[in-house]
């Protein structure tokens, strides 16, 4: 595996933070004010609704597929101070080789049951259903395509990038996550994802970020909103169907708006 320390690393990120809070150092639950990041633009804030946006690139797994642009956006509401639910959208494109432009998109709703550790630090799991599709589409034509559209020396550039495409149909998922304020302007959050899909293809992804609390910087945030963040946010991910050394990458730039 290319990334073996992210599996040890999630399991230890959920364990970190009581470490600091051994020995009855938090003798209160009572959440942070400005709330907890977690993964794929959201907080837990136990009320209220929250929205998020991230932009960024990512790169896939093929070794001849291009890097592509890829952007998302999640909507969450609280219904209780342990459970939300809430639906996201993804979506990244571009010219994969110089034939060929792809576009994917995935939508998905969730529900989380959230544990508030101590006032800095929660963990959740988080089930999800939804649906992706992709479209890919010639930007060239060529008179010596096969019967699928693609002549040999496309047909080899397109394999080594094929799974960015093949998740097509109904999927579901489960993840666990955790985030942590470890200064008042600072938090940072990890999260382990399974996805499988009607198409018969599974999807592993682990999720690392860094966000800052722009909300104690600013007083018509303290005022109005319960929350709001800026993360920097790094996904890999792994297809079952390709090789156990093969991973694909994202970096995005979030940002998170509680209310």
């Amino acid at each position: 595996m290319r990334y073996p320390f992210l599996l040890i690393f999630v399991f230890a990120f959920l364990l970190l933070p009581q470490v600091f809070a051994a020995d009855g150092a938090v003798s209160s639950k009572k959440l942070v004010d400005g709330g907890i990041p977690l993964p794929r633009e959201t907080s837990y804030q136990e009320r209220g609704a929250g929205v998020g946006l991230a932009v960024g690139g990512l790169f896939p797994s093929g070794e001849k597929c291009k890097n592509l642009f890829q952007w998302q956006g999640t909507g969450e509401f609280y219904y209780w101070p342990n459970i939300s639910a809430g639906a996201d959208i993804r979506m990244y494109g571009g010219n994969i080789d110089k034939e060929y432009a792809m576009i994917f998109q995935r939508y998905h709703v969730y529900g989380r049951y959230h544990v508030l550790m101590s006032p800095n630090w929660s963990v959740y799991v988080n089930p999800s259903f939804g649906f992706e599709s992709t479209d890919l589409s010639k930007i060239r034509d060529d008179s010596n395509d096969n019967s699928f559209g693609l002549d040999e020396e496309s047909q080899s550039e397109i394999t080594g990038c094929d799974d960015e495409y093949s998740l097509d149909g109904f999927s579901t998922g489960m993840e666990i996550g955790s985030g942590w304020v470890f200064l008042p302007d600072w938090g940072t959050f990890s999260a382990l994802g399974l996805d499988y899909s009607s198409a018969g293809v599974g999807q592993l992804s682990f999720y690392l970020g860094l966000s800052f609390n722009i909300r104690n910087h600013w007083n018509y945030l303290k005022e109005d909103f319960l929350g709001s963040w800026i993360s920097l946010e790094f996904i890999a991910h792994h297809y079952f169907t390709d090789e156990k050394t093969s991973w694909g990458e994202a970096i995005l730039l979030a940002f998170v708006l509680n209310i």
